[in-house]
């Protein structure tokens, strides 16, 4: 696989004005907790269409990166130990790493062919030396794709950074790429550590949150190397609010819908446990929220502010998602400003310098909603087409990242990191189910328990009367036709004893106006069975379906 792959040459680019001499940057609590995380981030960009000579495109970003650095001294300098053996940043010009690389072929051919092994060849990564004051921070990949397009990788410890500090960085260097300056410059200051005069007085700490914390760093360390499988799914509009709908509790009001990052996890976090095998209560779950708002910080606060913390659920119903979202909401909630100064109070009178991995043991679901690297623009008017995010290690039970989607391809995106013994798979949900790969049952079983909760979306979507033609076996993907255009429904894998069952709703003067004698049968036998208000095709030995 490397042949796809062509390094020219690995270099170091520092800011254009010197920094300060003698200038450190302290790393605050919730920054040392992150030391044993990094972070990958790739966005890919298709041809501007105007011919360019090699290397120009790199040159030119490699000249904007170092003008864009003159602000960021925290990236360009080292790591060094204070006098309490605490990490902190000594500004020197070290500068970041750089790589330049060719691919074969165009972006559109490798976006379809793309696994996690072959992406992370397009974001270079190395471990902390053992004299980490020679060790690059940061890390910047430009791959230009031979028949166009090309790949930002960036990489960086977490100890330094979050998700959101990594896409403003990258968002920088677009807007100094294309304005000639930075139209959001980061802010560097501490953590807010103590309470204001008009806080609340004889306040009781925030128990939970401290304790999760407490009970995280006392765990020992257990880093494996093992391999997850990853999903990515997108979620339109209509899913979305479909999802909160079936996450209202029954005698809910507006005022108690959940959230949809409370929706879609507790959608994961229900669909999950029961893949794994749960059958009374779910799996351990944690959440991850940026604090930025809860706290005040301004726009450009640079620095780690995710906070983890604990949900519980006890007597869970099977299948009540509104239990679940409820359970989340109620987590996230409690974790106001005053019930973070507490835990950031504790961590510093608590920090006893000892290594914590805190997504170690737990599925993990983040909300990166406030992180938009769509608006990342190197060129005039070229967004990117495709990001993909890592946070690594991932825990033993598995990750869920909800961030949002493309503009025009959905709403939201969830990226899944979990670890059945099954090979890299890929579902996309965009107002469809689908996937890539071989025999994954890991996959097949997430995508029906997926299946049942959007079923009753699935019926209420299609409004429409249309003309339906089944062309079986053509190729892996069997096309079900619709003579009027609807737009993407579902694309889903043959899961179930090599028989679906889909259900259509028809509008019009009445259901009658359905026409069934449009339906085909070509080799294999297909039954179509009206039933009240409703047509059910029953068919074998389809590996995918969609509607178009």
């Amino acid at each position: 696989m490397a042949e796809l792959i062509t390094f020219i040459c690995k270099r170091t680019v520092v800011s254009t004005k010197p920094v300060q001499a003698g200038k450190t940057y302290p790393l605050s609590v919730l920054d040392r907790h992150m030391e044993e995380n990094h972070l990958r981030m790739v966005l890919y960009y298709p041809s501007t269409g105007v011919p360019t000579k090699p290397g120009e495109i790199t040159t030119k970003l490699r000249e904007s990166l170092a003008v864009t650095l003159t602000n960021y001294p925290i990236i360009t300098g080292r790591l060094q130990k204070n006098d309490e053996e605490q990490w902190m940043i000594k500004c020197n010009d070290a500068g970041l790493r750089m790589i330049e690389a060719k691919a074969r072929g165009s972006l559109e051919e490798w976006l379809r062919n793309v696994d996690r092994e072959k992406e992370l060849m397009l974001v270079y990564w190395e471990e902390m030396y053992h004299k980490p004051y020679f060790w690059s921070t940061f890390y910047v990949q430009l791959t230009e794709f031979e028949d166009g397009g090309l790949a930002i990788g960036l990489s960086c410890t977490h100890l330094l950074a979050d998700q959101t500090c990594a896409t403003m960085f990258i968002k920088a260097w677009a807007d100094t790429t294309v304005f000639s300056k930075m139209i959001h410059p980061p802010l560097f200051y501490p953590l807010p550590s103590q309470r204001p005069g008009n806080g609340k007085l004889n306040q009781t700490p925030y128990t939970a949150l401290i304790n999760h914390y407490k009970t995280s760093i006392s765990k020992s360390i257990d880093i494996v190397d093992a391999k997850h499988t990853t999903v990515t799914l997108v979620f339109s509009d209509d899913m979305v609010r479909a999802c909160i709908a079936m996450a209202q509790p029954i005698d809910g009001t507006d005022k108690s819908s959940p959230t949809p990052f409370e929706a879609l996890s507790g959608l994961f976090w229900v669909c999950i446990s029961k893949v794994k095998g749960m059958t009374n209560g779910l799996v351990d779950m944690s959440i991850l929220i940026d604090m930025r708002k809860v706290l005040g910080l301004d726009k450009g606060f640079f620095g780690n502010c995710m906070v983890y913390n604990k949900v519980h659920l006890e007597g869970f119903q099977e299948d009540d998602l509104s239990q679940a979202a409820s359970s989340i909401g109620e987590v996230v909630a409690k974790m106001d400003r005053e019930g973070i100064i507490d835990l950031i109070e504790w961590l510093v009178c608590k920090d006893d310098r000892s290594r914590s991995l805190m997504n170690s043991c737990d599925l993990i679901c983040a909300s990166l909603e406030g992180v938009d690297p769509f608006s990342i623009i190197f060129e005039d008017v070229i967004v990117p087409i495709r990001v993909s995010c890592y946070v690594e290690p991932v825990s033993a039970l598995g990750q869920v990242l909800i961030l949002p989607a493309k503009p025009g391809d959905g709403r939201l995106t969830v990226a899944m990191k979990l670890r059945p013994s099954v090979q890299l798979s890929q579902i996309d949900i965009s107002g469809h189910f689908g996937y890539f790969g071989g025999d994954k049952i890991f996959i097949k079983k997430l995508a029906i328990e997926l299946t049942t909760f959007f079923y009753g979306w699935l019926l209420m979507r299609v409004r429409v009367r249309v003309r339906l033609e089944v062309y079986p076996k053509v190729g892996l993907l069997d096309r079900l036709r619709v003579g009027q255009r609807v737009g993407v429904l579902g694309r889903m894998v043959d899961m179930v004893e090599s028989r679906w069952v889909l259900w259509l709703e028809g509008e019009g003067d009445n259901n009658a106006g359905w026409e069934t004698d449009a339906i085909r049968a070509e080799g294999d036998q297909y039954e179509l069975t009206p039933q009240v208000g409703h047509l059910m095709l029953q068919f074998t030995d389809v590996v995918a379906l969609w509607l178009r």
